[in-house]
């Protein structure tokens, strides 16, 4: 065999072999950041008061649980009565991230640099209210089934919703809502995507509202 083909199969077999080995060290370190999820059995509650720097995602269900990745966090929010709240936590590597499995939270109380992905196939009354620049998004409870990616997800329904978003706080709505009222403040916007009908709904002349 020439020398340059043995050259060339000792490349192939270094690249394989290196392929393998990172492949390895990948899944060992998604394992170890699955084994660090904490989860934390709640009462139920349904107000959440978040400060500035989480993301939380939020997905109805029966029991109430809080996953969180860092046993540390635990001394970040705290559970006064129906109320759970989330004390600032500015990070430089980004946003903080906390899921959230509860049967119906109706009152969001957002600030800061916060983002809220609310999953919820139905809910009766909700109020939100933004401040700073903080960002909600509700839709419906996503599709998960590997064996049945083509159904079709459900389109989510809010019977009535209060908006009260000042600064440059932002909200996307991906359900239909039934009767939304409230009040754009500042620089503030509103975006959906479904059937939404106003009722006694103001805005600034800096806020937007956009539907696509």
């Amino acid at each position: 065999m020439k020398k340059s083909n043995i050259f060339l199969l000792s490349i192939v077999a270094i690249f394989f072999i290196m392929n393998i080995v990172i492949q390895l060290h990948l899944k060992d370190a998604i394992s170890k950041i699955e084994d660090t999820s904490i989860v934390l059995n709640y009462d139920n509650f349904n107000k959440l008061n978040v400060g500035t720097g989480w993301y939380l995602n939020i997905v109805n269900g029966e029991k109430t649980t809080i996953t969180i990745n860092e046993d540390s966090l635990k001394n970040l929010f705290s559970i006064n009565e129906n109320i759970l709240t989330f004390d600032d936590a500015e990070r430089n590597n980004g946003r903080i991230r906390v899921d959230i499995t509860n049967p119906a939270i109706t009152h969001l109380n957002v600030s800061g640099s916060s983002y809220i992905k609310y999953n919820i196939n139905f809910i009766d009354t909700i109020y939100i209210t933004q401040t700073g620049e903080s960002s909600v998004r509700i839709q419906s409870i996503q599709n998960d089934d590997e064996n049945n990616l083509e159904a079709e997800e459900e389109i989510g329904v809010i019977n009535y919703a209060s908006l009260d978003l000042s600064g440059k706080s932002d909200i996307k709505v991906y359900n239909n809502v039934n009767n939304l009222t409230g009040m754009l403040k500042d620089s503030s916007r509103l975006m959906f995507t479904e059937q939404v009908f106003f009722t006694n709904f103001n805005s600034s002349k800096k806020s937007r509202i956009q539907s696509w």
